[in-house]
């Protein structure tokens, strides 16, 4: 399987800089898994949007894009789950 290009949203990157470090490295980290896999154990997709999928990190949700014909997934945002 060929790996997917991972791409932050600017709101994406707006929404890491307030994370504290800890969580930063958690949540990117756990971005930087998609490339290899779209859909790990856990997803799921939201029923309201096309291609739009969610991924937890502990208390946060990262809401991705998948492009399966340009091999590339684009963060739209990332919050805590409250």
């Amino acid at each position: 399987m060929s790996k997917y290009r991972l791409e932050f949203s600017l709101s994406a990157r707006r929404q890491l800089k307030k994370l504290d470090t800890e969580t930063r490295k958690r949540v990117v980290a756990k971005a930087e898994a998609l490339a290899d896999d779209p859909r790990p154990r856990g997803f799921k997709k939201l029923e309201a949007a096309y291609d739009l999928y969610r991924v937890r990190e502990r208390n946060y949700r990262i809401i991705y894009q998948i492009v399966h014909d340009m091999l590339l997934i684009t963060v739209l945002e990332i919050g805590d789950r409250k």
